[in-house]
């Protein structure tokens, strides 16, 4: 095994020496790993950051006996890009000497220069996107007071999520600097042949020792690079943001049309057809908009240009947005247009006439007052401390601030339906009303909830749907009922049925709310009950009772529900069937939709139909059809179905977000990811992290939590790419504040190899199995059964334990090798880690993970890497002792574990195939599966459990109930109640498949000898469909105690 570079074989003392920057050598706090790139003057090394734990990129200069002028400037840089906090420029976390040398630590951005991606022709929007976030990041330079003066494509990079950001501010400087007018190089100046228009002129010398507010220049000295210069720049004039926003005009011509709209081979020729404009009868490929912003912006003269940057980015957003038809421009804006009587509006319903305020109609904040008001914030607080309920003011903005920006939204929509057409005015107000009734149910709900609640309660998704009451087709639930006593009753049992919902009283609970619900005496009380009621059913897996409880729904008198509540029954029912279909069995041909999940669309289609297409309703829809149409994709490799599934995963991810429900659009945005990871490869990544990234910003934006099932879609793209330092930061962000470890407290020290004390060395304790990476020992906090500490100063470190828990101590590039606590004093020696490259026999694998097993007692830990779809791995970061190699992987909906041996370099991936395991009878949740290469006849789930541990090849995966991953072959012998998982890669040659019914470990296994024939890849990398084949293999209830056939 090779060793990894180690910076801890140098001691502090010795430090960096002059014009000696190597791999492994500290420098400021940061340990440098690799050069990222170099130019003339300066290097750029991407480091680790130990005290956050993230890499990040160090910029020095070449040599430690640079000119001061060089310093200087580096300087000048540093503090420059310091000035801007914007997402489209490159971040300074610190500037720093270490001896002799200066530098500067950044954001690490994996990508390439604007110029290096448009090389590669990416599409036309993509590219005007890139141009807009680059102007951004140049105007956020302007409003801090900073004029670049060498903006090209060169200095904008892009990551490879496609975030663009502005960087190199080494010519940077203040705005309202003195600069003289002098001349500059003449004609006689001609540049290399190939390269006129791309060389950056600097200066030679620095005047003063200001750091912003000194020219870099000698007195009318020209500076930046001629082909994106204004005209100005060339005879040295004091640049100004319009001389940036010259060169921003130059570099989106030449991104949009591939070549920059002046040409010359000598610095004269250049600054003549850059004095002289665009030619009006230039004929270029962009649209006239676009081209008419551009060659404003390109005007010699200054005056004459945009008179910001911001104004001219506006004008080229606004020119490249799609002009919408009216019909779907917001309600709001079409009730203006007609009050003004400027337009007479025609809708599907008639021709809609204008109305003057409608009577009875009082200000939206008067209506709304008796939910929430301004400051029922403090009242809230002030209940809930009568209660004995304490939350600090972070946990209080996080329930009022929805609830503040809701009441503002309802009452702008309220005053608008009030002046809106008679026709649809007052559906619009009744969907309102009935909106701020069910938010007074949540409000009362906040008041007298029980004190668990609070800590997982997200407003966000739970406050009624604004968007559904607005439009021509207003939602129409009922309101409640205008007799105060009679509504006062509705409100408080609306957040009876709320409160209920997590509740573990729930499932005997909920028969006396629909009771209570029958006897209010509103009728339309009992389906609002019921949809309540259904929803929480399918949170907790209960498919049979939601199906039951969202057909009342349904099948409720007209006049007691409205269409949304059907169409929203309709969506409980699909989801139902998608989990666990009713009637599994089905003749439907290979890749087709079972038919009850087909039909269940097509009733929820014609539901959204009648309801007017309500945007949130056409994006929930859309996301049933996403889920149904991956399942079939993945069952059968049919690459139509995945680009299906990822069309209307995307229709409903953009539908929520326009629909001001960011929260259940982040939710879409995972399931985007999810199919992006189906299909692999460094494109799908990058797109996957692109979509992240803008869900991301979009809730930040909206001042939103994360969203987990976002943040863990995520965090396993980042694993699979290696950005483990990413993954981290995703996955504590999901665990949160840990409990409290068990065991007693215990004392350690952690030592070097020299037994010298380590100080801030990572310490974990921990029992069972662990799994870590390269980077840290717990890649996933929330599944840490332990405890984690640090060594102080003295090496000294204190953590609980129990007999029988092993221990492991960490820091950059040293680890320990796992061991039992023992008793007395626990003493962890770190020692330098080391590196096993090595190949898998099969190309394309996507989930994939190759891992190094160290067993320490009874326990665990492994250190897991992705298999790379070249083959070859890298076990980066392992303790010194030898570990055990086995490659884990996902075999369809199971998993796949294949020893390799003792520091194994080559692991093999079985090719084989599909076996489909249908339990039938008495079954719990944890029933599970096994699949063994070789006859085994295991009697009890301990037994095999401790059987799978020791094999040098297991599968396995869990028993589920039969929905929308119902297969083709299984199809034919499928009943009512069956579970089942399906096994993909087994070999020809008899395999032992045993099942267990129970999660007791004394609890009876059931074991069958399956001879597999034909073997058939079921995941090809060039990802074409594919013939799958699926063997069912059915266990009865009367196979119970059975000996192994």
């Amino acid at each position: 095994m090779a060793k990894d570079v180690d910076p801890h074989e140098q001691t502090k003392a010795e430090s960096i020496r002059p014009g000696k920057m190597v791999s492994g050598r500290p420098i400021g706090g940061y340990e440098l790993i690799d050069v990222l790139g170099e130019g003339g003057m300066g290097v750029v090394w991407a480091a680790h950051d130990p005290n956050l734990d993230r890499r990040v990129a160090i910029k020095v200069l070449k040599r430690s006996d640079a000119a001061p002028s060089l310093r200087k400037r580096l300087l000048r840089e540093a503090r420059a890009m310091a000035r801007l906090k914007h997402p489209n420029v490159l971040t300074v976390y610190e500037v720093g000497t270490e001896g002799d040398r200066d530098f500067i630590a950044m954001e690490l951005v994996e990508g390439g220069s604007l110029d290096e991606w448009l090389d590669r022709h990416p599409p036309r929007a993509d590219v005007m996107a890139a141009v807009l976030a680059a102007g951004r990041g140049l105007a956020a330079a302007h409003a801090a007071g900073l004029v670049h003066r060498d903006f090209k494509p060169h200095n904008v990079l892009r990551s490879k999520e496609g975030r663009v950001l502005v960087t190199d501010f080494g010519l940077a400087r203040g705005m309202g600097e003195d600069s003289s007018s002098g001349g500059a190089s003449g004609p006689d100046f001609v540049l290399p042949p190939g390269a006129e228009l791309d060389v950056t002129i600097r200066p030679t010398s620095v005047q003063t020792d200001s750091v912003l507010d000194s020219p870099l220049t000698h007195t009318g000295a020209m500076i930046g690079t001629p082909a994106y210069m204004a005209p100005e720049q060339f005879i040295g004039g004091a640049p100004d943001p319009r001389t940036d926003q010259f060169a921003f005009c130059v570099t989106a011509w030449q991104a949009l049309t591939g070549t920059r709209p002046y040409t010359g081979q000598t610095i004269d020729e250049l600054r003549k057809a850059a004095s002289a404009g665009i030619a009006p009868n230039v004929k270029v490929d962009m649209l006239p908009a676009v081209r008419a912003a551009l060659v404003r912006g390109l005007d010699p003269d200054p005056a004459k240009r945009w008179p910001t940057l911001d104004d001219l980015l506006d004008t080229l957003d606004h020119a490249v947005k799609p002009k919408r038809p009216w019909w779907l421009i917001p309600a709001a804006a079409l009730a203006a247009v007609a009050l003004v009587g400027a337009t007479v509006l025609v809708a599907r319903r008639g021709e809609l006439t204008t109305t003057a305020i409608a009577p009875g109609c009082a200000p939206g904040e008067d209506l709304f007052a008796e939910t929430w008001t301004p400051q029922s914030r403090g009242e809230l607080s002030k209940a809930l401390t009568a209660r004995g309920i304490e939350l600090n003011d972070a946990q209080l903005t996080k329930l009022a601030a929805p609830l503040d920006a809701y009441r503002e939204r309802w009452s702008q929509l309220f005053a608008t339906a009030c002046k809106a057409p008679e026709q649809i005015g007052p559906r619009q107000r009744d969907c309102l009303l009935g909106a701020r009734d069910q938010t007074s149910a949540l409000v009362l709900v906040l008041r007298e909830g029980p004190p668990q609640m609070y800590g997982r309660l997200d407003l966000h998704g739970m406050l009624p749907d604004l968007g559904a009451c607005a439009g021509n087709s207003p939602g129409s639930a009922p309101r409640t009922p205008e007799d105060p006593q009679l509504r006062a009753k509705v409100v408080r049992l609306l957040a009876k049925a709320l409160s209920l919902s997590g509740s573990p009283d729930f499932m005997t609970a909920y028969p006396a709310i629909e009771d209570e619900a029958r006897a209010v005496g509103w009728p339309p009380m009992l389906p609002i009950v019921q949809m309540g009621i259904g929803n929480e059913l399918l949170r907790r897996g209960e498919y049979t009772l939601a199906r039951v409880t969202m057909k009342k729904v349904i099948d409720a008198a007209p006049e007691t529900r409205d269409g949304r509540t059907v169409a929203i029954a309709r969506f409980g029912l699909l989801e139902a069937s998608l989990n666990e279909l009713e009637s599994p069995a089905s003749d439907a041909k290979p890749g087709e939709l079972h038919h009850e999940i087909d039909r269940l669309l097509v009733y929820a289609r014609k539901e959204v139909k009648l309801t007017g297409n309500e945007l949130v309703q056409v994006s929930a829809l859309a996301g049933f059809e996403a889920r149904a149409q991956l399942d079939l994709a993945q069952r059968g490799l049919h690459q139509k179905a995945y680009d299906e599934a990822l069309a209307q995963a995307r229709k409903a991810e953009a539908g929520y977000a326009a629909a001001g429900d960011l929260r259940r659009s982040a939710r879409l945005t995972a399931l985007v990811l999810e199919i992006l990871a189906e299909l692999g490869g460094a494109t799908t990544f990058d797109d996957a992290i692109f979509a992240a990234r803008t869900a991301e910003a979009a809730m930040t934006a909206a001042k939103l939590d994360p969203e987990p099932a976002l943040d863990a879609a995520r965090a396993w793209i980042e694993l699979q790419r290696g950005e483990f330092f990413l993954a981290h930061q995703l996955y504590a962000r999901m665990a949160g504040p840990l409990p409290p470890a068990r065991g007693v407290e215990r004392t350690g020290i952690v030592v070097d190899a020299a037994g010298k004390p380590v100080r801030n060395a990572r310490v974990v304790v921990w029992r069972g199995t662990l799994v870590g990476d390269p980077v840290s020992t717990v890649t996933d906090p929330s599944t840490l059964d332990g405890d984690r500490s640090e060594s102080g100063a003295d090496g000294t470190f204190t953590v609980r334990a129990e007999p029988g828990d092993s221990v492991i101590a960490e820091y950059p590039r040293l680890r320990s090798t796992p061991q039992l606590v023992g008793t007395g004093t626990i003493t962890v020696k770190l020692e330098p880690t080391t590196i096993l490259p090595g190949t898998v026999d099969r190309p394309g694998l996507i989930d994939a993970w190759v891992t190094a097993r160290y067993a320490s007692g009874a326990n665990i830990w492994e250190l897991r890497v992705p298999a790379r779809r070249d083959r070859s791995f890298q076990l980066s970061g392992l303790p010194r002792t030898a570990p055990q190699v086995a490659i884990i992987g996902t075999e369809w909906q199971g998993q796949r574990r294949v020893i390799g041996g003792v520091n194994a370099t080559k692991l093999t991936w079985p090719v084989g195939q599909a076996l489909e395991v249908i339990l039938r009878g008495p079954v719990e949740p944890d029933a599970m599966v096994w699949i063994f290469r070789a006859v085994q006849v295991p009697k009890t789930r301990a037994e095999v459990e401790a059987l799978a541990a020791r094999a040098t090849e297991v599968a396995w995966g869990a028993l589920t109930p039969i929905g929308s991953d119902n297969t083709d072959a299984g199809r034919a012998v499928y009943q009512p109640g069956d579970r089942h998982v399906v096994i993909s890669g087994n070999v020809d040659g008899a395999v032992s498949v045993c099942v267990a019914r129970s999660a007791a470990p004394p609890s009876p296994v059931e074991c069958r000898i399956v001879r597999v024939a034909q073997g058939v890849d079921v995941r090809e990398p060039d990802d074409e469909p594919w013939p799958v084949a699926v063997t069912p293999v059915v266990f009865t209830d009367g196979d119970r105690g059975k000996p192994a056939p």
